[in-house]
């Protein structure tokens, strides 16, 4: 007999829900809201891992070299240093310009900036920023950031493979 699959969380529905509740109009009324001003809620699950919400302006003529760029070498260097991408989406702002937008988990907001340090410092990706920089310009025109604490009455505190 097949044993019975583990119960855990599938992404995409929980997800969905996720990108319908955060990219509301109010939704990034602040360029970038770190869980350290939210700390003092009472309401915050404990030990419940982060979540980082992140999305890139891009634009039309830059667009697939952009995906091309984070598929095949942002998406690699991440995961050496750490990095937990929970999925990845794409949309347009208001003003119809194409936006990527990814959600990461980590299990803090000291590890998170932590690796994100070491990404930024990372020599590869220095190097390809500059050589697709050279070759088709600016990819990324803006980027909003949100940093998300799980409230302790959330049906689910994190995201696992599903």
């Amino acid at each position: 007999t097949t044993p019975a699959p583990e119960k855990t969380m599938p992404r995409l529905p929980a997800l969905a829900c996720l990108w319908s509740l955060l990219l509301g109009p109010a939704a990034f009324a602040s360029n970038q809201q770190t869980a350290d001003s939210s700390t003092s809620s009472t309401h915050l699950a404990q030990d419940a891992p982060i979540h980082q919400l992140r999305v890139y302006e891009l634009s039309d003529d830059t667009r697939s070299a952009f995906h091309d760029r984070f598929r095949d070498h942002a998406a690699r260097i991440m995961d050496r240093h750490g990095f937990d991408i929970v999925a990845i989406w794409e949309s347009r702002s208001e003003q119809g310009r194409p936006q990527f937008v990814y959600l990461l988990q980590w299990p803090d907001e000291a590890t998170m900036r932590t690796r994100w340090d070491a990404f930024m410092a990372d020599e590869e990706w220095s190097a390809i920023k500059r050589r697709t920089g050279a070759e088709h310009g600016d990819f990324v025109g803006g980027i909003e950031e949100k940093t998300l604490r799980v409230v302790d009455y959330s049906p689910h505190t994190s995201f696992g493979d599903g």
